[in-house]
């Protein structure tokens, strides 16, 4: 494939949700100007950006940037799988040391998330 192909390709997948957020982003302008009520919700929104500035920046980028397209990818059955290393074979509870939380043993087979006929 292609580089220019591989454009088209994304292109042409990302064409529709491109057009869903162009459509919502005009839709709630129009609805800033035209409906009081979603006036009003908006300056309250941007009255707790001025009262809690970066707390506020932080939050939203967190929401509207991370965890919800997370969600939505998610629900839709299209999140990729986690490697492997980032589920290391963790010992139960009943395996460490209450007082010095060392591992007293490691059998593979009571650790979650270990593979079977894995050794540690």
């Amino acid at each position: 494939m292609t580089f220019l192909s591989k454009i088209k390709d994304a292109f042409r997948k990302n064409l529709l949700p491109g057009f869903v957020l162009w459509v919502f982003g005009m839709s709630l302008i129009g609805a800033y100007f035209y409906l009081p009520g979603v006036h009003a919700a908006l300056d309250a929104v941007a009255g707790l950006k001025d009262r809690y500035s970066f707390l506020f920046s932080a939050l939203s980028m967190g929401l509207l940037a991370g965890w919800i397209p997370a969600m939505v990818a998610l629900g839709m059955g299209r999140m990729p799988p986690l490697p492997d290393s980032l589920f290391p074979q963790i010992p139960k509870s009943a395996d460490l040391d209450s007082a010095t939380m060392k591992i007293v043993k490691a059998d593979p087979a009571k650790c979650r998330f270990a593979k079977p006929g894995t050794k540690s």
